[in-house]
């Protein structure tokens, strides 16, 4: 799956012919280049980014002009599986340097589902538009993520600034 880790894997195959009474057995190693990050079991952010664009370049000094998209990009670990099942809801907000919120998006991230081979990982996109009526200063990304089926919440914030 998509999902396995990285590593080293033995594929073993075993095949039994009925009619001819016999049965041969085959190994294979095989190298996956998945992902690395190590989801743990408790709710966790990682490898934040902000960008330009959807896929482009983290930004070293997350400096965005007004006019601008800014792009975040997040992985999630540590929520729990239940019976090959996850929820996890996420909502974001943007705060200004005092703290204060200026804007939230309920409901951002919804990733629920049940499947044979569950993700230990998940991506989180975020895409807003950096207005032209955007004051220079410096902001706060905050993502507040929340795992239904284990009753975990974090928090995770992610400084930016907006620059004439």
């Amino acid at each position: 799956p998509g999902t396995a880790p990285s590593g080293n894997y033995v594929l073993k195959v075993h095949v039994d012919d009925k009619i001819a009474k016999a049965s041969a057995d085959f190994e294979a190693s095989v190298t996956v280049r998945g992902e690395t990050l190590q989801a743990g079991d408790k709710l966790a952010v990682h490898q934040s980014a902000l960008a330009d664009t959807e896929t482009g370049r983290a930004k070293p000094d997350n400096v965005f002009h007004p006019g601008a998209q800014l792009w975040a990009r997040y992985k999630v670990t540590g929520y729990k599986l239940v019976d090959k099942a996850y929820w996890v809801e996420g909502e974001y907000s943007i705060l200004d340097a005092s703290g204060k919120t200026l804007f939230t998006k309920p409901d951002a991230m919804q990733e629920k589902n049940r499947l044979f081979y569950p993700p230990r990982i998940l991506n989180a996109t975020i895409n807003l538009d950096v207005s032209a009526g955007v004051k220079p200063g410096e902001y706060i990304l905050r993502l507040e993520v929340r795992d239904k089926l284990g009753d975990q919440k974090i928090t995770y914030d992610t400084p930016f600034r907006v620059e004439p």
